[in-house]
């Protein structure tokens, strides 16, 4: 049986491709820090066996990464409002309702302004 030398070429090209994509998205997962840089040989051949072609290994992959930025941006909003920010101005020392999830807890931002009012003073330019 004579071997179809264009065939074999494009088996070729294929696996190569495939190979070059599962070792793109797994580094691409391991920068977003979804997997170790340990995991990334392991993760790669795994796509390479599920027998995914190049475009699901892309796909799942931007699914991945934007499963894990929904969850880092979910993350982040809620310790913004569990923080208590507070910031200083002319006027004294105030804390952002809207950050520090009410005015329960601005015992402490009350006793700052206090211990600071007035220690503020502008400039006086002199002509």
């Amino acid at each position: 049986m004579p071997i179809d030398v264009t065939t074999t070429t494009q088996l070729a090209s294929l696996d190569l491709a495939r190979i070059k994509t599962s070792y793109s998205c797994a580094t691409k997962l391991a920068l977003a820090g979804i997997i170790t840089s340990e995991e990334v040989d392991s993760y790669a051949e795994q796509m390479i066996n599920d027998g995914l072609k190049s475009d699901s290994m892309i796909r799942q992959t931007k699914l991945l990464l934007k499963s894990a930025q929904s969850s880092t941006e979910r993350v982040v909003a809620a310790a913004a409002e569990r923080m208590s920010t507070r910031t200083a101005s002319t006027l004294g020392v105030s804390t952002s309702p809207a950050l520090s999830g009410g005015l329960s807890n601005n015992s402490a931002a009350l006793d700052i302004q206090g211990a600071l009012k007035g220690t503020w003073t502008m400039p006086k330019i002199e002509d």
